[in-house]
């Protein structure tokens, strides 16, 4: 078919033609893409990365009701752990028995020299028979039980919820009325206090 017979059909583009339009979509590719999205949607830009950008940092509708939930719950404890430390770090528990002389607690202005264990169940110091015990510094536990109670311990009759005060019967210990034990229900061992002379 010669040039004459088609003269409303172009012939076959060259390599050249073929390179230089190739260039020429790449180059305004976007712009066509563009273009295309904005027939697709009657007219109106969507700006697709800023969308994306935007779905990514939605949160989920319950994730910040759940975190402030936490968080409130976090600051609620701590405060009521504080409240407690406090008025336990003040208060003098008396202890039930024979008599309402024996008392204990954590901290004791009166006696500057006692040093504080920090226990978050046995009270840092015991006052028995007028003087101060004091519990031992690195938790001293003694086997206390159906088998040396009597003999090596005594009980007193003092209690405090489900602590007992047992007097020390064993000369290795120390001198008599030296050392003292608490007792919590039927634990096995028990803590050991050891009397502040110079304190009263």
């Amino acid at each position: 078919m010669t040039e004459g017979s088609a003269p409303g059909r172009r012939g076959r583009p060259s390599i050249e033609e073929r390179v230089a339009r190739r260039e020429q979509v790449d180059r305004h590719g976007k712009d066509r893409y563009d273009t295309l999205l904005r027939h697709l949607r009657a007219g109106q830009e969507v700006p697709l990365e800023r969308h994306r950008r935007r779905e990514a940092l939605d949160w989920h509708p319950i994730a910040g009701k759940v975190i402030i939930a936490a968080v409130a719950i976090a600051a609620i404890y701590l405060a009521l752990t504080t409240v407690l430390d406090i008025i336990r770090e003040n208060r003098v528990d008396q202890w039930s028995g024979p008599d309402t002389s024996v008392t204990s607690g954590q901290k004791l202005d009166s006696c500057p020299s006692l040093y504080h264990a920090d226990d978050p169940v046995f009270p840092n110091w015991v006052r028995f028979k007028g003087a101060i015990f004091q519990q031992f510094i690195g938790h001293a536990v003694v086997p206390v039980g159906d088998t040396n109670i009597g003999t090596s311990y005594l009980d007193t009759g003092y209690t405090l919820d489900r602590m007992r005060i047992y007097t020390v019967e064993n000369p290795g210990m120390g001198p008599p009325g030296s050392r003292i034990v608490l007792r919590l229900g039927n634990a096995p061992g028990s803590e050991v206090y050891r009397k502040l002379d110079e304190c009263s």
